[in-house]
């Protein structure tokens, strides 16, 4: 699995990145890409980075501020 940044140009002009986890995956002995979730933009996930990182490599998660 891995991060994809995707650019989206909204009406106004202006160009949010959005944040998808995809995986790839063979398919007929092709290989192919699905998109797992969508993370949100870009600049809304910076301060949680850190952390994301940690869950995708299956770092325990704890509950914390409860």
């Amino acid at each position: 699995m891995f991060l994809r940044i995707v650019p989206i140009r909204r009406p106004s002009g202006k160009v949010d990145q959005n944040v998808l986890l995809v995986e790839s995956y063979y398919d007929g002995g092709k290989i192919k890409q699905r998109t797992i979730a969508y993370l949100g933009r870009k600049e809304l996930l910076a301060p949680h980075v850190d952390r994301l990182v940690e869950l995708l490599r299956g770092e325990p998660w704890e509950m914390t501020g409860c």
